[in-house]
């Protein structure tokens, strides 16, 4: 019976092979352009989701007015982080983020370009989930001068991934490398290829409240509500800002 279908079908095709062509080429067309449809948008939502507890994660931004003049911006001030930890309960931690710039690398007398490099605490690794290959990720970003990089550009510099140890050059100073990681998934706002330890740059020690340098995550405990920080944040801005408002923006 099946096998009669298939064949009717097919004699009706051969007859009628022009309108037969315009269909199966319209239904292939509408086959790939849903499929192309859900691939992106799977892809868009997956963004940032590889961190472990992105449910959990958020990024402080600043809204304000100052002398008239309405903002709103994404960088906090070097203090922010460490107050704001203290004074929210609800937070497990919290780190620091900072895009360096382009810089030319120096490894055993070959000179790289490279314009993905970021600054960031040594709690990085505790509040986003970044595999680390080689080195101790509570540790890789404790001491000034030290740095992580990706698997990638390990490959890059050096020919290997196990480079724990060596040393890479830039701007006059020294760094050594302290860990390793998996390369950045492309599905994040947030690419690099080298981590570059925040204790190195002095100014991320300051006290100044209008020097707003960086990017501010923070990852709430377990059974925590974001409400209950929202509730108190005016008063928490109020304290150390003059700005008039401030909120976060989910995940990363």
């Amino acid at each position: 019976m099946i096998r009669n279908y298939i064949n009717i079908a097919f004699r009706n095709i051969i007859r009628n092979r022009t309108i037969s062509v315009i269909n199966i080429s319209g239904l292939a067309i509408g086959l790939v352009c849903s499929i192309l449809i859900f691939l992106w948008i799977q892809d868009e939502t997956s963004y940032d989701r590889f961190h472990k507890n992105s449910g959990l994660l958020y990024r402080a931004t600043l809204k304000g007015k100052v002398e008239g003049i309405e903002f709103h911006q994404t960088y906090t001030a070097p203090p922010f982080a460490k107050v704001f930890k203290q004074d929210f309960p609800q937070v497990e931690e919290v780190v620091r983020i900072g895009y360096y710039g382009e810089i030319l690398v120096l490894v055993n007398e070959r000179v790289f370009s490279d314009d993905m490099l970021i600054m960031a605490d040594s709690t990085l690794f505790d509040v986003l989930s970044y595999k680390m290959i080689y080195g101790n990720p509570g540790t890789a970003l404790t001491e000034p001068n030290s740095i992580v990089i990706t698997k990638s550009t390990a490959e890059k510099y050096f020919g290997s991934i196990d480079v724990v140890n060596k040393i890479l050059e830039f701007d006059d100073e020294a760094y050594k490398i302290t860990g390793v990681i998996d390369d950045v998934p492309h599905n994040t706002h947030l690419h690099f290829d080298m981590i570059l330890s925040m204790n190195s740059w002095e100014a991320s020690l300051t006290n100044d409240w209008n020097f707003n340098a960086f990017f501010t995550y923070f990852l709430l405990k377990e059974n925590s509500d974001i409400k209950d920080i929202e509730n108190n944040l005016h008063e928490f801005v109020k304290k150390h800002y003059r700005f008039k408002d401030s909120w976060f923006e989910k995940g990363n």
